[in-house]
């Protein structure tokens, strides 16, 4: 697959880029949005999803050379952006090293490249869960806020990056992907802009905004906050069966992430 995608690859040309990684329910989308408001960028989201989320075999392996090629020859502005969630590079779609896949998009003039983490990972499981269970996962501001009820997480099935693991290996997997992606941005002298859901867009995606358009070295604009947060309970309130959830994280690095 990495040779297939140095060969087919179109070539870099004109114009800053910039690569976001992260997992879902982390407020990708709200600042993603905000991102392609801008006037001078592209965002072009998770470009590699569709493609991911198919389970058959008879998927093409050109498809996601494609995929960039488009993305690479339609934007027009300065700055094209694109976002990839770490599972979207396992065996079920790309199947690339995260290092194979930075070499790639390198060659074709990415630069910038953002780690978006949400830290509270059971927090980010539930808010996974919850879409799943409810099939909605994100609303508008305008919108009316939907109705709240508690999620059922099963702790040997954990939904959160892209395939079920038992809770504490579904958030040591998280841990190694989001350790090994800085190290592996950093070592190549990559630019690169660690954001954290907690700090920089929970309580004011704003702060994320400009701290992003900071780092692309842009002119900030104002956009529209274009969805609602959903959250605002405690984790108590929202799982069915909380004590099995407390005694399991329980004398684990995560145990914190009970009481957040």
């Amino acid at each position: 697959m990495l040779d297939l995608l140095k060969k087919m690859l179109p070539q870099p040309g004109n114009g800053q880029r910039c690569c976001c990684f992260h997992f879902g329910r982390c407020g990708s989308t709200v600042l993603g949005n905000m991102l392609n408001a801008h006037s001078a960028i592209h965002w072009s989201s998770e470009i590699f999803h569709e493609f991911h989320e198919r389970a058959d075999d008879s998927k093409d392996q050109s498809e996601p050379i494609q995929i960039l090629h488009d993305t690479i020859r339609q934007n027009t502005l300065p700055l094209l952006g694109i976002e990839v969630k770490f599972q979207h590079l396992d065996a079920n779609g790309l199947n690339l090293t995260f290092k194979d896949f930075v070499e790639v998009v390198m060659e074709l003039g990415f630069q910038n490249f953002i780690v978006l983490k949400r830290n509270n990972y059971l927090r980010q499981a539930i808010s996974v869960a919850r879409g799943q269970q409810s099939k909605t996962w994100h609303v508008k501001s305008d919108d009316p806020k939907p109705a709240f009820s508690k999620v059922d997480l099963d702790l040997e099935q954990v939904g959160l990056g892209g395939q079920n693991r038992e809770i504490i290996h579904c958030f040591e997997h998280l841990d190694h992907c989001y350790s090994h992606a800085v190290q592996v941005i950093e070592q190549a002298g990559l630019n690169l802009l660690e954001l954290s859901y907690e700090v920089d867009l929970e309580s004011d995606p704003f702060v994320g905004y400009e701290k992003t358009i900071d780092f692309l070295g842009l002119r900030l604009e104002k956009p529209m906050i274009s969805l609602q947060k959903l959250g605002g309970y405690s984790i108590q309130e929202m799982i069915q069966d909380f004590p099995a959830v407390d005694q399991r994280l329980q004398n684990t690095p995560y145990a914190w992430m009970l009481d957040i």
